[in-house]
């Protein structure tokens, strides 16, 4: 029997289980198909016989009339019962006492009956059917690693979960064995220092993944140095970011539900690591010293403010300095501005040469001045090897937009046919530097290495190219040039908000289970289907824009505003270099587990707790058997189990455990996964589809995905009752895909003056006699009067439609996720076509 013949009978059976009789006189008849026929009839004639002595009229009439019903239906069809045997429900089912309603139902068993069984009763007895209507393979599925484990039982379309269990393990901590090369950290007061300059008990920024990916200060335990033999370099895309670890380094990994950690050794391309889209410090005004500088006809200001920042700023881009004078070289305008402002600001009068086809040249004459500079700002040195110097990036972040204008007066390109702002210079460091200033503004900048054909050392470019950062710098930052500030301007409006930087962090198939467990209508959401179906990712303007804003619901938007607001964003790995070549690294321990190194959100541990961590696993592993044993054995018709967890961790469970010999026989297989929740259960029915392809939940998810998938692409699939009924007729449908869970009504009219047939979908069966009503004169071709032929289950009618077309009939369950979004989404109607 196939799916759409086991929906029929389990609506039957639900209809008839309405069916109520008054005393006992409603009967069920259950007859095997080699029952033999003496014996039926004899039975019923001794029924209706014995019926005689029952005292009360009523039911002594009804019960007759049912045993007549049945004997006469029996006649009829002469005894030739279908292959699996035949069951007959028969009685009055009146409502009223004062009426008589005797109906006869016959349904052929979805198996073969086995004893002939006869009940009268004041209900139908439906039992033997609904158990044959249960599945005759369970398999089990257990996803596990060492810190949580998940058992279900499916059967049919539907798993069960038994029970989810979690341990006490710790979590990784590995001193000595992971450790990054040549790169910067983000102390939480504002200092951006080498990793070999890391100190113990100072503060890096680390992020607090349980209090909502919030980054704060956390103290560093201890600094060491390793050699390594091995390393990684990975180079990230949108935006573009580089970092140098050992293969032993755990990255954190966002796969869309949840972050995960990876070694460097593990990670592939299109991993994405996790970047913060804001970088908070605890900056504080920064006190300049001045006591020692004699101050003769120049100002000088006691605090660093916006205005001395600025003249740092582009000093740091265009100046050079000398014993007693600071020199700005550019070509440009902006020179006067700079004189005007800076004469005013230290109240002195600098010198300004215009020089023709060269660079103009801007002199502020003042050993007070050099003092100044060179005194607070010592990272200030030849360009190759300037910092930004600790008090700029200890500031408060007035102070450090000033800056960054300052610098970009001096060194940035606005590049109209990429629409983008661009700086280069010659010195890697500052240019990181530079990288991770900007986050503390939520600019999200690339960072670019580029040989130079005339000569030996690269340039090192960062790039702001996404809308939103642009927007945030011309808010934060800006340029002091009005001609450049324009550019800027145009320069936004004509940009797209095509978003590749700033991406959600979760998937769409994570958001589109919070709206449909909320039975939020999906069709809501027309333009982010790929996204919903994870093919494609999404921006976080995007997402407001096409799902946030149109959320009506007041829990799921609060939820949904919630992830739209976590501050991290994943970042794509491009490229995976890796060498083996001895290398001296560094190692840091930190309290909460993760720090800022290049931007990128990376992990430490300790190897102290290795061994901890593994007897405390290998314990759990042994408590999680002992209930997979205590669950499956004795389980009959249990024909399989498949076991998923990450890496090698599933195979050790499997050794460890202790599992029954009866249930390590039936393990399948195996399959990788990153969840062990019941999100590890989905994906293990995913990714073990080949392992269990005769499933009928893994069948049913292939479909209606594939459904989606042509839907998607506005390809070979309709949906909709007048779509697909069109689609049938013009001889295009396939397979026709329909919901067990549609209860609607047919009423096929005729109208005799045009000899049309007319159906009409009636969705709530209490409007039946309304729509009747309705279509007594409204032929949609005359007008003309109509009259109701027929009224048929809705499925049914679908079914004898696309019968002579050819097309097949697929039932979908409501029991899947896919299932269900198909009925919700689709309205639980839709087919595969042959052709557009």
């Amino acid at each position: 029997m196939d799916e759409y013949q086991k929906m029929i009978v389990k609506k039957k059976i639900k209809e008839i289980k309405k069916y109520t009789g008054e005393g006992t006189q409603l009967i069920s008849l259950y007859l095997p198909p080699n029952v033999d026929r003496s014996s039926v009839t004899k039975q019923l004639t001794d029924e209706i016989s014995q019926s005689s002595n029952i005292k009360s009229q009523h039911t002594r009439k009804n019960v007759q009339a049912a045993l007549k019903r049945i004997t006469t239906y029996l006649r009829q069809i002469d005894f030739k019962l279908p292959k699996n045997g035949l069951v007959l429900f028969s009685g009055d089912v009146s409502e009223n006492p004062s009426k008589t309603d005797v109906i006869l139902l016959d349904i052929e068993p979805p198996k073969e009956l086995k004893t002939k069984l006869y009940w009268c009763d004041s209900s139908f007895h439906t039992a033997p059917l609904e158990e044959q209507m249960t599945h005759d393979e369970v398999y089990g599925v257990i996803a596990v690693d060492k810190r949580e484990a998940t058992i279900a039982l499916i059967t049919g379309k539907t798993y069960r979960i038994i029970k989810r269990s979690t341990s006490a393990v710790p979590g990784k901590t590995r001193a000595g064995g992971q450790c990054l090369k040549d790169c910067l950290v983000q102390l939480s007061d504002g200092t951006i220092t080498d990793i070999e300059d890391c100190k113990s008990n100072s503060f890096v920024n680390s992020v607090y993944f349980n209090k909502k990916y919030v980054n704060d200060s956390s103290k560093i335990n201890k600094v060491w140095e390793v050699n390594k033999t091995k390393t990684c370099k990975i180079i990230t895309k949108n935006p573009r970011m580089e970092i140098e670890a050992s293969e032993d380094h755990v990255f954190f990994v966002n796969d869309g539900y949840k972050i995960i950690e990876k070694k460097a050794k593990d990670l592939i391309k299109k991993d994405s690591l996790i970047v913060p889209e804001i970088i908070n410090i605890k900056s504080k005004k920064q006190m300049l010293n001045v006591n020692k500088i004699k101050e003769k006809d120049i100002k000088l200001p006691k605090i660093l403010d916006s205005k001395l920042s600025k003249f740092v700023g582009y000093f740091m881009g265009v100046g050079c300095i000398e014993e007693d004078s600071i020199f700005f070289f550019e070509k440009h305008n902006i020179l006067q501005d700079y004189k005007k402002e800076y004469d005013n600001y230290f109240n002195i009068t600098s010198n300004y040469k215009l020089k023709e086809n060269k660079n103009n040249q801007l002199n502020f004459t003042s050993r007070s001045l050099t003092r100044l500079i060179k005194d607070n700002f010592i990272e200030i040195k030849e360009h190759f090897n300037s910092r930004i110097p600790k008090k700029i990036t200890r500031s408060e972040n007035d102070v450090v937009a000033s800056f960054l204008k300052g610098f970009f007066d001096a060194k940035a390109n606005i590049n109209k046919n990429r629409k983008n702002i661009t700086i280069s210079i010659k010195n890697k460091k500052m240019a990181q530097e530079m990288q991770l200033l900007l986050l503390r503004f939520s600019i999200i900048s690339s960072f670019i290495e580029r040989g130079n054909k005339t000569s030996r050392n690269s340039n090192f470019i960062i790039s702001i190219s996404e809308k939103k950062s642009l927007e945030i710098f011309k808010e934060k930052i800006n340029f002091s040039s009005l001609e450049k500030s324009k550019t800027l301007d145009k320069l936004i409006k004509d940009k797209s908000n095509t978003n590749y930087d700033r991406q959600m962090i979760f998937s769409g198939k994570h958001i589109r289970k919070i709206i449909e467990e909320n039975n939020c209508n999906l069709k809501l959401f027309p333009k982010v289907s790929a996204y919903f179906n994870n093919k494609s990712k999404i921006s976080k303007k995007r997402f407001e824009e096409s799902i946030l804003k149109k959320i009506k619901n007041k829990k799921v938007y609060s939820e949904l505003l919630e992830i739209y607001k976590n501050p991290i964003v994943p970042v794509q790995i491009k490229e995976i270099q890796k060498t083996s070549k001895k290398t001296k690294m560094i190692d840091i321990s930190v309290v909460n587990k993760n720090f800022l190194a290049n931007g990128l959100v990376v992990h430490n541990s300790a190897a102290r707790f290795a061994r901890l961590r593994e007897k405390a696993a290998e314990s759990f592993f042994r408590r999680v058997g002992e209930r997979v044993n205590a669950a499956f054995v004795g389980e009959e018709k249990l024909k399989g189990i498949i076991v998923g967890g990450p890496g090698h961790t599933k195979h050790d469970f499997i050794d460890i455990s202790g599992l029954d010999h009866r249930i390590k026989d039936k393990i399948l297989g195996t399959v990788d996964v990153g969840y062990t929740d019941e999100s590890g259960i989905k994906e293990i029915l995913d990714k073990g589809s080949d392992i269990l392809k005769d499933l009928s939940i893994v069948k049913e998810k292939e479909l209606v995905n594939q459904f989606f998938g042509e839907v998607a692409k506005n390809n070979l699939a309709t949906y909709g009752f007048l779509e697909v009924l069109e689609a049938i007729k013009l001889g295009k449908v396939a397979s026709v895909l329909i919901s067990e869970t549609i209860d609607w009504t047919v009423l096929k009219f005729k109208c005799f003056s045009c000899d049309k047939i007319i159906p009409k979908v009636v969705k709530d069966k209490d409007n039946v006699l309304q729509v009747e009503k309705e279509m007594e004169n409204s032929c949609e071709t005359c007008g003309k009067k109509t009259e109701l032929l027929e009224e048929a289950d809705f499925i049914d009618f679908i079914v004898d439609f696309a019968k002579p077309f050819g097309s097949k009939i697929e039932v979908v369950s409501t029991e899947t996720q896919e299932g269900m979004q198909f009925y919700r989404a689709f309205g639980g109607i839709g087919a595969f076509l042959r052709y557009k």
